[in-house]
Parts: C-alpha cells; sequence; structure tokens
C-alpha cells in the first residue's frame, strides 16, 4: 500500500499505470494504495475482472482514477466497448488510469506509462518492480525520492 501511495504522490492527470503479475500478486491491492494516495477512499476499489473498468471519483480537486482489468481483454473491440485508444489519450484525460493485467493490452498501451511489476517471495512478501516509459522517465527522480519514504526492506532498493 505504502509504495502505491507513493507513486499516488508523482501521479498527473493523463497518466497510465500497467500493473502485471500472477494472480494474487496485489495488482488490486495496489491499486486501493492509489485510491488512498489520491484522496478517493480505497474500500470502494473492487477488481473490474467482469465489467473491465470501474471509475472512481475523486473528492478532491483531483483527477478521477479508472481502473481497467485486462484479464478478459480478447482484442481491439473489447477495447473499443470501453473507450480505449492506443495509448489510451481518451480514457486517461481528465483521470488517473491503473491497468490490470496490462500486458494483454499488447501495443495498444502506447508509450507513456509506469510499468509495475508483482511477483510473490512468500505468502506474504511481494516483489515490485517500478519501470518509467515515456512522460513517466522524467519524473524518475522525483518518483524515486517518493518511493524512499517507504517503509519497506531497502536492502533490495534499485
Amino acid at each position: 500500500m505504502a509504495i502505491a501511495v507513493a507513486v499516488a504522490r508523482c501521479t498527473q492527470e493523463g497518466d497510465i499505470i500497467a500493473l502485471r503479475g500472477p494472480l494474487g500478486a496485489g495488482k488490486t491491492q495496489f491499486v486501493r494504495g492509489l485510491a488512498t494516495g489520491l484522496g478517493i477512499d480505497p474500500v470502494q476499489v473492487t477488481s473490474p475482472t467482469f465489467v473491465l473498468i470501474h471509475e472512481y471519483e475523486n473528492p478532491r480537486d483531483r483527477p478521477i482514477l479508472v481502473h481497467i482489468d485486462g484479464y478478459r481483454i480478447s482484442g481491439p473491440g473489447d477495447l473499443d466497448s470501453i473507450g480505449w485508444e492506443p495509448g489510451g489519450a481518451e480514457l486517461a484525460g481528465g483521470a488517473i488510469v491503473a491497468i490490470e493485467w496490462a500486458d494483454r493490452l499488447g501495443n495498444q498501451l502506447g508509450r507513456h506509462y509506469l510499468a509495475v511489476e508483482l511477483a510473490h517471495e512468500t505468502q506474504n512478501h511481494r516483489r515490485i518492480a517500478v519501470t518509467p516509459y515515456g512522460s513517466w522517465i522524467s519524473r524518475t527522480e522525483r518518483l524515486i525520492a517518493a518511493l524512499n519514504t517507504c517503509n519497506h526492506d531497502r536492502s533490495s532498493k534499485r
């Protein structure tokens, strides 16, 4: 949660966060952390597996959070049905977009996103790798500073 809250502090309108990892790795939990960091009640956040997309209004003067689950995305038609254009520009306008199973979007993801890879270490521990692409690269130092404030195992910091 702390890592997602730190990432949320570095977001700006139009950002895309691409979440990848196996079942149970914590992708939806990460989105709850993003919601917390954006000032949105994390209790609202549920997996959009069957509806593909949820939107969470922000009570503050911040962008809404759009939460997409790409697990059932089977092609461009599914992306069209949720209003996704290559790179997500239209859907991301006025929002922060978090996409679970982002690898299923293929080249439709675009070039400007923050990749978050979650992996199981043990039942109660996860390894999280954060990699900026495109417009996120200019915020790398700010992102590192925010992540360094988290209470996590600093021995694996990269």
